[in-house]
């Protein structure tokens, strides 16, 4: 039997998640068991989930999932590089995963390593360096250092890829010997906001539907129907992170000046966000008054939750010390045993494990049950 890891959100879990599934045990084998490394209540666009972790892992347990582990906050509201360093620090600690399964837009694993392989070299630092417009965020340099040292790639830099190349980059560092592995994406692209005849889904579409209270029961698979509609009908969920927009608003009107070493919140951001919030009433005119060409909506969101929940330098640095088990099935409980002298961190599957943490992994725990009560009040 293969193990093979996927990093998700799964924000809601839809027909998209459930033909990578199958589309992994169909190459690597229909015994092949999967591990979700998931992450919590904030995602990596700095959004709050549309669905507590419980459910969204329920329903991925239900679809084919047979283990659902969760990246601790604030990995999961982290960059790119961050979020990716940090989920697949978890798949190779792990000790027992042959394979790292995620989407990319052509489907080719030679071209992402190839890339990856690139973006590691002091060629490519050096390109990174060189580069002085102080208006060009992280992503669209790297994609410019990229074409200095290669000239025209026939790369397309969309959220998906650019994931992909810093899940190969962790694998490169970590001298890991879990093998990367990809499936072509089908149907809309990421951040389509449209339902298709005959195309699977985004998870931006379907949440969309959500939150417009049209149908979207066609965008899920049919096993996980039931727990959503309950959530749905009782008011669980479309979670709405607008219920949040007077305490986020209130914070920085109250703290004008930032506590010591927040993470990435320097060449005056904080101030820059924090004038913002006199003119603000919602978190949307936050967003609104502070973006520039430089600092995206993404990267503003995770900035205000860095500030809000007191997130330093070292907190987003620091790799998970821990993980801690969402949702499982038989195969999943096998899986578990098989962790015991072989996962070099803790997995947590009771309260009172936190007992083996060390400080660094408390830390990151007290982060994660701070996310999860600020988000329960998005229901």
């Amino acid at each position: 039997m293969k193990i093979c890891a996927i990093i998700s959100e799964y924000n809601p879990f839809h027909l998209g998640h459930e033909y990578q599934i199958n589309k992994i045990r169909k190459e690597l084998g229909s015994d092949t068991a999967i591990i979700a490394i998931m992450s919590g209540s904030f995602t990596q666009r700095g959004e709050s989930a549309i669905a507590d972790k419980k459910t969204r892992a329920a329903c991925a347990i239900l679809s084919g999932v047979n283990l659902v582990l969760e990246l601790p906050f604030p990995h999961s509201i982290s960059s790119a590089e961050y979020f990716a360093s940090g989920a697949v620090h978890i798949v190779n600690s792990l000790g027992i995963v042959d394979y790292l399964s995620f989407g990319t837009e052509d489907g080719s694993i030679e071209k992402i390593v190839k890339v990856a392989k690139i973006m590691l070299s002091d060629e490519f630092n050096i390109a990174c360096m060189s580069i002085s417009d102080k208006t060009v965020g992280y992503a669209k340099a790297q994609e410019l250092a990229l074409r200095a040292v290669c000239g025209d790639i026939d790369f397309s830099f969309t959220p998906n890829n650019i994931l992909a190349i810093e899940y190969v980059k962790a694998l490169l560092r970590m001298n890991s010997s879990v093998l990367p592995h990809t499936v072509k994406r089908s149907g809309l692209g990421f951040n389509e906001t449209k339902i298709k005849e005959d195309a699977l889904p985004s998870a931006t579409a379907v949440r969309e539907l959500m939150k417009q209270g049209a149908p979207f029961e066609q965008c899920l698979p049919s096993p996980t129907l039931p727990i959503i509609n309950a959530r749905y009908q009782s008011g669980d969920m479309p979670c709405d992170v607008s219920r949040l927009d007077t305490a986020v608003i209130s914070y920085f009107r109250l703290n004008p000046t930032p506590r010591e070493a927040l993470a990435d919140l320097g060449d005056g951001l904080y101030y820059r966000i924090r004038e913002a919030s006199l003119d603000a009433n919602t978190i949307k005119d936050l967003l609104m008054l502070t973006r520039t060409k430089k600092y995206t909506d993404a990267k503003i969101r995770r900035d205000i939750w860095y500030a809000f929940f007191g997130v330093t330098s070292s907190d987003k640095s620091e790799l998970p010390r821990y993980t801690q088990i969402l949702a499982m099935d038989d195969v999943g409980k096998s899986l578990l045993r098989s962790f015991v002298g072989k996962s070099s961190i803790p997995i947590l599957t009771k309260p009172s494990d936190t007992s083996v943490l060390d400080e660094v992994a408390l830390r990151q725990k007290a982060l994660t049950d701070s996310a999860d009560a600020i988000f329960d009040l998005t229901k």
